[in-house]
């Protein structure tokens, strides 16, 4: 045999066993288990996107593709955006579509799920964005948290409230498996799709921060498809993988439910919203064997309770998990992140050590864990009162003025401004408006359309004039509105290093309609040119300016914003 014959022996051989593997591969088998609890169960996918943003496939076409993968729920959450909304609910397939969002902040991004459609946009900062969603009733996610790309990645670690993790993210996954797996995954995928996109799939790094974050508060994790269809390549060029069905058919959430869906969306919506808030509910990768029939509960003094349920510690506590599971499988029960136990199922261990306790279920031969429960905790009183302490949102920030800027009452130095497209109050005052019936300022607008020559509307409110604040923290001022709007104050500062040698320092603020006394600290200001030195000059404060602008509004968006009280502390 010649060199090159040999080499192409060897070449046909490389590439032939794992499309032989493909084709020949089929998921795992599951024992036969009759399951007794009082829960339903219903799985659902996550993070999916459409054409709302940068989805291939319509809403319909995602629908579809769901209900062929057996799902009994689908939450869309296309990027900053709820545009789906009024088709929210059931469809003919008797598919359960939930509306949500992926919001895109300065820390990352947040997958945002129960809101209603706002009259705002959602500010980049996340301490903002986690208000106007808690404030909502609304559930958020990190999404992606160890995504590769910067900007993608969560650096929002720090940020308080009720907020759960994508422990599991589907373009995370293909996205760090390596170039070697990509090319054989896509050599095999016309043969057994499933197969090849479950090659990719590896133990998800988000596990450890997600551990890291169970330490102090109650978190639930969710698998996220991170789904966006065909992707086109160049011009009309589309890379045909993978199709959404694919996807949906490789990692559900296994939610536990009260009662069975009734067919009525709203309280099926708000059914399955609470199990995830509650953290009952574990990642399944269906895609290896199907993942519907597995349990772990915590039994004590007589009480049977499931993940995402807190029991005391007690000298009788015993932890079981098990299920319809295949017969390989490894059934691993986790304290604080650190194995404690391992079996075949059912595995069932007595405890009084406090902690949070969670299950992963390895299948031989495969990195990615096939089942992911959320946690059920074991603490006593003291503790528990101590994590949900850190559950819960911060108290607003209030202080008193030190100095009153302007109270508009006899004359001010503010003067409305906007761009070409917008229209805007010729007036800065008026009288008994303000909220003991003074004077207050006011911005009447009504936004413009961006345009090739405009393309950034705009309506304001300006002070110019230079202005020492650097004995002082914050600014206070009053604020109402006609209805619910997010818009910007700015502060500038003079900074040779900035555009026209002004440096533009912001932060979103939030307005009602009811009278409203804000507290802003100066730390709470970001700068929108991060090239220059960073750092607000209080000292040097050359303008102090109120902004309606598309950061808050959508275009065409009118309506009244009254300021008054102006001061610092």
């Amino acid at each position: 045999m010649t060199h090159r014959a040999a080499l192409c022996l060897a070449t046909t051989i490389i590439f032939a066993v794992p499309v032989v593997r493909a084709l020949l591969w089929h998921p795992l088998s599951i024992s036969e288990v009759t399951l007794s609890e009082k829960f339903a169960r219903v799985s659902g996918l996550a993070h999916v996107h459409t054409t709302y943003s940068d989805g291939s496939g319509t809403l319909e076409d995602v629908q579809l593709a769901a209900a062929a993968s057996n799902a009994d729920f689908l939450i869309v959450t296309d990027h900053n955006t709820l545009s789906g909304k009024a088709k929210e609910g059931y469809n003919d397939t008797g598919l359960l579509t939930i509306i949500g969002s992926e919001i895109s902040i300065n820390e990352g991004h947040i997958l945002a799920v129960g809101l209603p459609v706002q009259p705002y946009r959602f500010s980049a900062d996340g301490l903002d964005t986690l208000e106007d969603i808690h404030g909502s009733h609304g559930l958020a996610f990190a999404a992606h948290p160890e995504h590769p790309r910067n900007g993608l990645r969560w650096t929002g670690w720090e940020l308080p409230g009720d907020w759960g993790i994508e422990v599991v993210n589907g373009d995370t996954q293909w996205r760090t498996a390596g170039l070697i797996n990509l090319v054989f995954s896509t050599l095999m995928y016309p043969f057994n799709p499933t197969y090849a996109l479950l090659r990719l799939m590896s133990r998800p790094s988000a596990l450890q921060a997600w551990d890291q974050t169970l330490h102090t508060r109650h978190t639930t994790a969710l698998a996220g498809a991170d789904a966006h269809g065909p992707q086109q390549i160049a011009g009309p060029l589309r890379l045909p993988l993978p199709s959404y069905k694919t996807l949906f058919g490789l990692v559900k959430n296994h939610v536990l439910i009260d009662q069975p869906l009734s067919g009525s969306a709203v309280p099926d919506i708000d059914a399955i919203l609470n199990a995830l808030r509650q953290g009952r509910s574990y990642i399944g990768i269906d895609g290896l064997a199907s993942a519907d029939r597995f349990y772990f509960v915590a039994e004590s003094e007589g009480r049977t309770g499931t993940m995402g349920e807190t029991f005391a510690p007690a000298n009788d506590l015993l932890l079981k998990a098990g299920g319809a599971l295949p017969a390989a499988a490894i059934v691993r029960l986790l304290r604080n992140g650190q194995e404690v136990a391992a079996s075949p199922p059912p595995l069932e261990l007595s405890t009084s050590e406090t902690g949070v306790y969670r299950i992963e279920v390895d299948l031989p031969g495969w990195p990615i864990p096939w089942i992911l429960s959320n946690p059920i905790y074991i603490f006593g009183e003291q503790t528990q009162n101590k994590r949900a302490q850190a559950s819960r949102m911060p108290d607003p920030i209030e202080r008193q003025a030190a100095i009153i800027l302007d109270n508009f009452e006899t004359g001010t130095t503010f003067e409305t401004v906007s761009d070409e497209t917008s229209t805007v109050n010729s007036l800065t005052t008026t009288p008994g408006s303000g909220p003991d019936g003074s004077f207050a300022a006011h911005i009447d607008f009504e936004l413009g359309t961006p345009t090739p020559d405009n393309p950034s509307p705009f309506a304001s409110l300006v002070s110019n004039g230079t202005r020492n604040l650097s004995s002082f923290q914050g600014l206070v001022f009053s604020v109402k509105s006609d209805r619910t709007y997010r818009f910007t104050l700015q502060l500038r500062d003079k900074n040779t290093r900035a555009p026209e040698q002004r440096e533009i320092w912001s932060a979103s603020v939030k307005s009602t309609a009811t009278w409203t006394q804000v507290t802003l600290p100066f730390s709470r200001l970001r700068s929108v040119s991060p090239q220059t030195d960073g750092r607000f000059d209080p000292d040097a404060t050359e303008a102090i300016v109120f902004l309606v602008d598309l950061g808050g509004v959508a275009p065409g968006t009118a309506g009244t914003i009254w300021i008054d009280n102006l001061g610092v502390y």
